[in-house]
């Protein structure tokens, strides 16, 4: 019995075999592992104080909620954290500044080192070595992109060597295509294969034509190629589109590639209860395909919200028949410019002619600039006669000089204002009103 249990302790401490023999546990060895291991351990809050003395110039690193990963935290900072740091700066071109935002957003990128295959330093001589980018276009992607400083390089190579050898893409097209949207190679890889060539057999389309799509827009490498088929399929069926209308339709939009078959049905239902009989259809379609981006709740909120500012059910049909484009400018934009209109300029909308045509004009950069202008040369005229003005004509026409439109355009930033669908739940506006956007008391 005595031996039996020596016997199966010997086997409980018995490692398992390495190269065909095996070995017994030396815990000699592995004491004296520990200890050396322990001897190196390094304390967090020294890695940390040492960042942020050599980011001293960096507000938001300085700030006492900035964190970092913790495995990051474990790295010794003059080792294996600074000669990342001076890479970034000297290699790449990155400034005090951009580092701390990439780590702001990649909180653990700094505990990928030097020696880390997917660290930035890899990723930056991988990209270097495929596409040809220069420092500054690298300093641009990693701090708007920072996912981009640890590339899955191996599944990376698999795409630009399919878009290479079997699409016929060259390097500048790859470049473009890579730095326009680079998430286009975190799709799953077959079923990005699968969409493109669904979009190609679909459409009848050449390799030239392919390429020259996705040069410009990426985008599709994400759609689903059931996705892709059932669009197609609707839109020829229910809109009697031939394959050119519905390819000038894509080179519009590409952004419908990645919407739902569900969201076209809805803008297509949408326009036939607005009065569009087919040839309209196809004519409004082609000259706003973004209405087939919006939800039911969205253009339904739109023209409620026309008809409660007294524009008629005829006047809504011949604007999406004539002027669709207006439908596609985010509702919140809608909202603040026909406040502005009323409380700010004092105009009567529902007498004034231009209304709601007058919502396709920018806010910040048509709007609210002429009519500030307008109230500081107490000339407030008729929208009719202003909106359409080229900026040159309308300083002419108020009394005010170019530098004075000048720089009220540039007080704000312009967006597209258009309603965007990220995914069938959720809608993002890109129209964001300033705080002083509230007219009640000026």
């Amino acid at each position: 019995e005595k031996e039996n249990k020596i016997s199966n302790m010997k086997r409980f401490l018995r490692v398992p075999t390495v190269f065909g023999s095996a070995q017994t546990f030396n815990f000699s060895a592995a004491a004296a592992a520990t200890k050396t291991k322990n001897s190196r351990r390094v304390d967090p809050k020294v890695t940390m104080s040492s960042l942020k003395q050599y980011l001293a110039d960096v507000p938001r690193v300085q700030k006492e909620a900035f964190e970092l990963a913790p495995r990051v935290l474990k790295k010794d900072f003059n080792s294996e954290i600074e000669p990342v740091l001076k890479y970034m700066e000297s290699e790449i071109g990155l400034s005090h500044d951009d580092i701390g935002r990439i780590l702001h957003f990649k909180k653990d990128l700094l505990a990928l080192t030097e020696s880390d295959p997917k660290g930035i330093i890899t990723s930056h001589q991988f990209l270097k070595d495929n596409l040809e980018i220069t420092s500054e276009e690298a300093a641009e992607l990693f701090v708007n992109y920072p996912v981009a400083t640890t590339l899955k390089t191996q599944k990376v190579s698999q795409y630009f060597k399919y878009m290479r050898e079997d699409l016929g893409f060259t390097q500048e097209q790859l470049k473009e295509a890579y730095l326009t949207y680079p998430r286009m190679v975190e799709a799953d890889f077959d079923r990005a294969k699968q969409a493109i060539w669904t979009l190609s057999w679909m459409l009848s389309l050449t390799k030239e034509q392919v390429v020259d799509f996705l040069t410009k827009f990426p985008v599709v490498m994400g759609a689903y190629p059931l996705g892709i088929q059932s669009q197609i399929e609707f839109l020829k069926e229910e809109c009697q589109f031939k394959n050119q209308h519905i390819w000038k339709l894509y080179n519009t939009c590409p952004h419908l590639l990645a919407s739902d078959v569900s969201g076209l049905k809805v803008g297509v239902k949408f326009l036939r209860d607005n009065g569009a009989r087919l040839p309209q259809l196809k004519a409004i379609l082609l000259a706003a395909p973004e209405i087939l981006r919006l939800r039911q709740g969205v253009l339904g909120k739109k023209k409620e919200f026309l008809l409660n500012n007294g524009v008629s059910q005829l006047e809504i049909e011949n604007i999406l028949q004539f002027h669709p484009e207006v439908f596609t400018r985010s509702y919140k934009s809608w909202q603040l410019k026909t406040k502005y209109l009323e409380q700010r300029l004092g105009i009567d909308i529902t007498a004034e002619p231009t209304y709601p045509l007058s919502l396709n004009f920018n806010y910040n950069a048509v709007i609210r600039p002429r009519g500030e202008l307008m109230l500081a040369t107490e000339n407030v005229k008729p929208l009719k006669d202003i909106l359409a003005l080229t900026n040159e004509e309308f300083c002419e026409a108020i009394g005010c000089t170019p530098e004075e439109l000048k720089k009220k355009i540039s007080e704000r930033s312009r967006t597209s204002e258009l309603d965007f669908i990220w995914d069938m739940n959720s809608i993002y506006d890109d129209f964001i009103p300033d705080d002083d956007d509230d007219f009640d008391e000026e």
